[in-house]
């Protein structure tokens, strides 16, 4: 609020220090994959992390557990940015990005945790320059904002990276291709702090396509083509701790 005075020079600024009386929350139930019916995770792990206000960078501020029914609450301040990681073993990490920019009183996240499968798991935009192994900069974004954050969640998990081509060229040129570009994508994991013994490549070529490459009249489907030129990962492992091995033997 600003006021002029008739016989002054100035203004007076005055603030209203509002957010201060505002008090908001993240809340919400964690659950698990045991069965059809999801169970209530106790003792799961959530962590709070806040965005800088100037750059991208998330920093742990809070870390709690959940009660025995699953819950958790946590005071959050107003008009910030956060990511939410919700943790438990032997399932898979899962993470959250929210904003209070919005002001509600509760911002709500329930969690449904899952075991590790061996499912293939496919990367949308990955590209690369034609004919070539090397990753775009939308292509490494991408990875930046999945891959490694699924990695970094998860760090007792192995994957294979596997990496596809269509029909077009030979058999040969095109195993080598998908193998350049699938050890790729390991090279850029391991440059970001993954461990390499967490990472196998494997080129497929043409060899496992999921659209047909060609039309029922013998043209050429490039949409399909399009389809089969793809980046997957799946599970292929654990790195078993030294208590872990403790207990299995």
């Amino acid at each position: 609020m600003v006021t002029n005075r008739k016989l002054g020079c100035c203004d007076d600024i005055y603030s209203i220090r509002w957010l201060e009386s505002v008090h908001v929350f993240v809340e919400g139930t964690v659950t698990g994959d045991d069965s059809s019916q999801n169970e209530v995770l106790s003792d799961a792990t959530i962590q709070l992390e806040l965005k800088g206000e100037h750059d991208t960078t998330y920093v742990p501020v809070q870390s709690i557990i959940t009660d025995k029914t699953g819950k958790y609450r946590i005071e959050i301040s107003p008009l910030k940015d956060y990511r939410l990681i919700v943790k438990h073993e032997n399932y898979l990490s899962k993470e959250y990005t929210f904003s209070t920019r919005t002001i509600k009183e509760v911002t709500r996240i329930d969690a449904s945790l899952s075991h590790p499968t061996d499912d293939v798991i496919q990367l949308k935009n990955v590209y690369y320059e034609y004919g070539s192994a090397k990753l775009s900069a939308e292509s490494k974004n991408v990875l930046d904002t999945t891959l490694l954050r699924f990695m970094i969640n998860n760090p007792a998990i192995i994957v294979e990276m596997g990496s596809h081509t269509d029909n077009i060229g030979n058999d040969r040129s095109n195993q080598i291709l998908s193998q350049q570009r699938a050890e790729s994508v390991v090279n850029y994991l391991v440059s970001k702090g993954i461990e390499r013994k967490r990472l196998k490549a494997k080129g497929y070529g043409e060899s496992r396509p999921i659209a047909a490459n060609q039309n029922a009249d013998g043209s050429d489907n490039p949409e399909g083509r399009q389809l089969n030129r793809r980046t997957e990962f799946k599970i292929v492992g654990m790195i078993l701790h030294a208590k872990q091995k403790e207990d299995d033997e």
